[in-house]
């Protein structure tokens, strides 16, 4: 099953333009279940949140040690996919992820993808009639030299199994560039500085043009069926008695969902993930394997709500209360 995954995962620290540069990915990859799939919605939202999560810790962690940089993001930064796929977690939920490709916009650029052979650029989705997603290829033959090029940052780097890692050519190739590295740090700081104020001045006039304080959705779910949200959906939900089987309450994307005086009983009573925001006033929540699980971003307030159950967090998730 294909996956689309994006969102904001910056920003990051330029230690020449001493700034923080906001940065977002756009990325794609195919994901299949050991297991049938009961639920599709479900399923590829937990695998868009966590691949995103993984994208976000790994290329934080590899920025501030400094073994990438800015240039090695635009041009998709492959050698951290190996290392995303395994952040994610999901092999251990069953769930297998191939042809993983990333794409990162940095400080208001679009996103762009460089193929792997250090090509020109191609669009975030491919070039037309690219063919489609596949699963890694199995191991290369016992005594069979694996052979591996890879361009990072304009510089090719090979090596092979049986020769190990080409230190000479990538060398030469570092002293060659390190001439011209101050005069293109110079311009492109002048570029991105350009961009920074021109994105400030529109996301100003958009703000103080934008209304605010628009009174919450009120959402039309009867506790018959489980209930998701998601997007930038902002959802009120009042007295309302639930008792179902799976997770009964999925808020994810940036949804911000309001809870007042429910009653929910379920294997998962509340299921934050993404960047969303629960607030549950009062009610009772019951889960058998878990009352409240956040995960990613997730923030759940919980306020004068009498809880039944294991709440459970993950990552920078947060549970406040009762």
């Amino acid at each position: 099953m294909p996956i689309q995954i994006g969102g904001p995962i910056g920003p990051f620290f330029d230690r020449v333009q001493q700034r923080q540069v906001p940065c977002t990915v756009v990325a794609t990859c195919e994901a299949r279940s050991s297991a049938p799939i009961t639920d599709p919605m479900a399923f590829e939202e937990r695998v868009r949140e966590q691949m995103l999560r993984a994208i976000r810790e790994v290329t934080a962690a590899k920025m501030a040690t400094g073994e990438i940089q800015f240039r090695h993001l635009s041009q998709g930064a492959l050698l951290l996919i190996p290392e995303i796929i395994v952040a994610s977690r999901l092999a251990q939920e069953g769930i297998q992820i191939g042809d993983l490709t990333m794409a990162y916009g940095i400080d208001g650029r679009a996103p762009q993808r460089w193929d792997s052979s250090g090509g020109a650029p191609v669009p975030a989705g491919g070039p037309p009639g690219a063919p489609g997603p596949a699963f890694p290829p199995a191991p290369p033959a016992v005594g069979m030299p694996n052979v591996v090029h890879v361009n990072l940052g304009g510089i090719n780097v090979g090596g092979s199994s049986q020769g190990g890692f080409d230190a000479g050519g990538m060398g030469r190739q570092l002293g060659a560039r390190a001439k011209s590295a101050a005069l293109w740090y110079a311009i492109t700081g002048l570029i991105a500085l350009a961009i920074a104020v021109g994105m400030g001045v529109y996301v100003w006039n958009a703000f103080k043009s934008a209304p605010h304080g628009a009174p919450a959705a009120a959402a039309k779910w009867d506790g018959k069926t489980h209930f998701r949200c998601g997007g930038n959906e902002v959802v009120t939900i009042s007295g309302v008695a639930a008792n179902l089987s799976g997770t009964v309450i999925t808020a994810g994307g940036d949804c911000s969902l309001t809870l007042d005086n429910v009653d929910v009983s379920g294997t998962t009573a509340i299921e934050a993930g993404g960047n969303a925001v629960v607030v549950v006033h009062g009610g009772r929540l019951h889960g058998s394997v878990h009352a409240v699980q956040a995960l990613g971003n997730a923030k759940v307030t919980l306020a004068g709500t009498k809880v039944s159950g294991k709440m459970q967090k993950e990552g920078a998730a947060k549970i406040l209360g009762p």
